[in-house]
């Protein structure tokens, strides 16, 4: 029994496995996050994990741990190395947040898991005036979830906070 295992249990509504929270990713996923993310990530951080709402853990050289926040467009240091990172999410408060424990178990019962190479991601972005209610989420291939998250946070990371911004749809 590996450590996910030991901190969430069998799968069941309310307690689920590590893979539970996780997506596996595919090329068009590590294409899209070296473009659209690059601005914030640079050439030295690796990925580690893709969670089920569409967020990165990545890893630098030295092995610190960073939490890639796609929809919220920013990147954390979360852990000084994998050890203390694996350490970390044994607490349930810091699991509850970097891996969205509630929202994904909800999601579960809404959507139903997410079929291979997709997560839950928002039809309509916060910042483009969307919100986080059950009914904005939806099964999205991983790849877009990770390009468009990354383009729209490019495009909009120099305004100012409460700037209003205009979506204009083209064909």
């Amino acid at each position: 029994m590996g450590i996910f295992d030991r901190l969430f249990g069998k799968a069941s509504p309310e307690n689920t496995s590590a893979d539970h929270f996780y997506v596996q990713a595919d090329g068009q996923v590590m294409t899209a996050l070296s473009k659209e993310w690059k601005w914030l990530i640079g050439d030295g951080l690796r990925p580690l994990r893709f969670t089920a709402c569409g967020d990165v853990f990545l890893s630098d050289t030295g092995g610190a741990v960073y939490w890639l926040r796609t929809v919220e467009g920013n990147l954390e240091k979360v852990a000084a190395s994998q050890a203390e990172f694996q350490s970390k999410l044994q607490q349930s408060e810091f699991r509850e947040t970097v891996l969205q424990v509630s929202t994904v178990n909800q999601l579960r019962t809404i959507l139903g898991a997410p079929p291979p190479g997709k997560c839950y991601g928002l039809k309509l972005l916060p910042v483009l005036g969307g919100n986080y209610n059950f009914e904005n989420y939806v099964h999205m291939r991983l790849a877009e979830h990770i390009g468009f998250t990354g383009n729209v946070r490019f495009q909009v990371k120099d305004l100012p906070p409460g700037a209003t911004i205009q979506v204009k749809m083209v064909d």
